[in-house]
């Protein structure tokens, strides 16, 4: 908050304020420390931000304004959301612009000395013990994952995930790093090499679905497999998966669709269907089942996973539940290393829901597992370790299409 002009009282303007989240890779938010002796706002913790100058546009202000208080320069960044506020020394109203501040340059410090004497990553849970208020942590609060203590059903937007994986796709290869040798389960958690849920896939056809960056759908070529294909709906991703594939010269095949109706894909036309933490980001479970068995042939094997419910009750790191299991929507702010950061929504169903769902699509289920975590492969998840060894972090479903169907 940049300017400190004295209000004018006969024609109290708005102030119109543009202010940037910067999370770290802990999750951290980025604060800076208001000098006691400034005019507006004095000795309060808030995120870096100020003044709109005279005709200039609020995405402008919130570049400038970072440059001028942290040294950086911003790259992307996405609206959040609108606080409004009164600046209690003048009395005069205040708009608060708040940002999602993705990719930047550079490394945020104290430039700005005459209006900042600190600056400190903050977790969420110290924000009310710095003085933070209560308007701007409502806003914050999304990226613990909590969610409301009592309301099974979240009261937000969910976000378009074609375009939010098309946004994040670079940053989250760059972060997962997901190897081409093995079906992967998730990290700390057994391979479909080692558990065999979709029996010896050489010479058969598979189909993955939310194949994301394609790293199992060329594991499963790797295997032996006739044909591999991987769907997705992000084409940021299938433009990676396309170029793995063609670094490692291997000879698969990757689609644009649905998981809902898996189009243009014939009926009866694989042989194994596999799918790894794709459907919490589709909320007609029900329908993606109903597609999953419309494109196996008779007797046909289906294996996926996705986040284990129980697990996802509890928000950020440690045990301190926030989100109770029947509520199947959530939002989460999601930060990687690089400096990027994005809203995402997700919807966590239950077990009862993934297997009724199974169940109502015509596919019988053969095992669920919830495999033990392990320290052995966590790749960039070994933060997960202390709690995945206590709560179930991935849940399992095998299941197949019954022959004599069609």
């Amino acid at each position: 908050m940049s300017s400190d002009i004295s209000s004018n009282t006969a024609n109290p303007r708005t102030i119109v304020n543009s202010c940037g989240v910067l999370v770290d890779g802990a999750g951290r938010i980025l604060f800076v420390h208001r000098r006691p002796d400034r005019d507006r706002w004095p000795d309060l913790w808030y995120i870096p931000g100020g003044e709109a100058e005279d005709d200039e546009d609020v995405d402008a202000t919130l570049v400038r304004e970072l440059r001028e208080e942290l040294g950086i320069e911003v790259q992307t960044f996405e609206f959040l959301d609108t606080i409004f506020d009164q600046e209690p020394q003048s009395g005069r109203r205040a708009v608060h612009n708040i940002y999602a501040v993705h990719t930047y340059d550079g490394t945020p410090a104290l430039t700005a000395p005459e209006e900042h004497d600190a600056l400190e990553w903050l977790a969420l849970d110290q924000l009310e013990a710095h003085g933070v208020p209560a308007s701007l942590q409502a806003v914050l609060a999304p990226l613990s994952g909590a969610e409301p203590d009592s309301a099974p059903s979240a009261s937000f937007e969910h976000v378009d995930h074609e375009d939010a994986w098309d946004r994040l796709s670079a940053h989250y290869q760059e972060f997962a790093k997901i190897p081409t040798h093995q079906v992967h389960y998730g990290a700390g958690t057994p391979t479909e090499n080692e558990l065999q849920l979709l029996g010896d896939i050489a010479g058969r056809s598979v189909i993955e679905v939310g194949c994301g960056g394609g790293q199992n759908t060329i594991a499963f070529k790797r295997l032996g497999a006739s044909r591999a294909l991987g769907v997705d709906q992000s084409n940021e991703q299938l433009d990676f998966a396309r170029a793995l594939a063609a670094d490692e010269a291997i000879d698969v095949e990757f689609l644009k669709s649905r998981a809902e109706d898996l189009a243009p894909i014939p009926d009866a036309s694989f042989d194994a269907a596999f799918s790894s933490y794709c459907f919490q980001f589709v909320s007609d479970i029900a329908a993606t089942f109903q597609s999953v068995h419309r494109i196996l042939r008779p007797g046909g094997r289906f294996a996926f996973c996705l986040d284990h419910p129980a697990y996802m009750m509890f928000g950020g790191d440690g045990l301190t539940l926030t989100k109770p299991y029947f509520q199947r929507d959530a939002e989460f702010i999601w930060p990687f290393d690089t400096g990027y950061v994005t809203r995402m929504t997700a919807v966590y169903h239950t077990i009862e829901d993934l297997f009724a769902a199974l169940h109502d699509a015509g596919l019988v289920v053969d095992r669920l597992l919830e495999p033990t975590f392990t320290e052995s492969d966590t790749g960039n998840w070994s933060r997960d370790v202390d709690r995945a060894q206590r709560v179930p972090r991935t849940i399992i479903f095998a299941a197949h299409k019954p022959e004599g169907l069609t």
